[in-house]
C-alpha cells in the first residue's frame, strides 16, 4: 500500500518539510505496529523490518533490531519510499486473525486505519 501522494499533498498544504514528515510518519507507524504485535517468543515482534527504497527480504535473528531498523530510514527524503515488512511465514496469519485474543484486528491494518491522524500528529511536531 502506498501513501506517498497523501503525504505529499498534506506536506504542501501545511507547508511542512516532506522528508521530516515522511520519516516521522514511518517511525510512528513502525513503532505502533511493533507494539501491537502479539508476543510469545518475541520472534514475530523482532522481525519487523524497515527498508529505504527497497522492500526488506528474509528474516532477522530473534533479537531486538528496532534501532537498526529505524537507522535504515534516517536519511529518507522527499520522493523516497519507506517499507515496513515482516517476512516470517506466519506474520500474515496473525495479521488476519489467527491471534484472536492478542491481536484480533491485526497490527498493520489497525495502524493503517490511523494513518491520517499519524500524519497530522507528525506535522504538528515538525511545526
Amino acid at each position: 500500500m502506498s501513501f506517498s501522494v497523501d503525504i505529499e499533498k498534506y506536506a504542501k498544504k501545511t507547508n511542512v518539510d516532506l522528508g521530516k514528515l515522511l520519516r516521522g510518519t514511518a517511525l510512528s507507524m513502525y513503532t505502533k505496529i511493533v507494539k501491537r504485535t502479539p508476543v510469545d517468543t518475541s520472534r514475530l515482534q523482532n522481525n519487523w523490518q524497515m527498508g529505504l527504497n527497497l522492500l526488506p527480504v528474509g528474516e532477522v535473528p530473534n533479537t531486538d533490531t528496532t534501532f537498526a531498523e529505524i537507522a535504515k530510514t534516517s536519511g529518507a527524503k522527499a520522493g523516497d519510499a519507506i517499507y515496513i515488512a515482516n517476512n516470517l511465514e506466519y506474520a500474515e496469519a496473525i495479521e488476519y486473525g489467527h491471534s484472536s485474543v492478542k491481536a484480533p484486528l491485526g497490527m498493520v491494518r489497525v495502524t493503517i486505519a490511523e494513518f491520517k491522524r499519524i500524519v497530522e500528529q507528525q506535522a504538528r511536531k515538525i511545526k
